[in-house]
């Protein structure tokens, strides 16, 4: 939704449910017109870039030299 990049996932319900999409053009406008939203979602992908970062460097450390 911000990158416009082709993205696949698999998901199973262990309920009936409905899945609903919105068009990129869609989410920019409304990420736009609610900052809120923007921000925590900011502070999730910062959030997960950090825990990778954390999870390479560990990775890295544990390598013999």
């Amino acid at each position: 939704m911000i990158s416009q990049g082709v993205r696949t996932a698999t998901v199973e319900a262990l309920t009936p449910m409905r899945c609903h999409a919105i068009q990129f053009w869609h989410f920019r406008a409304f990420a736009k017109k609610n900052p809120d939203v923007t921000w925590k979602l900011l502070q999730h992908v910062a959030g997960i870039l950090h825990n990778e970062q954390s999870r390479h460097a560990a990775r890295a450390e544990r390598v013999p030299s």
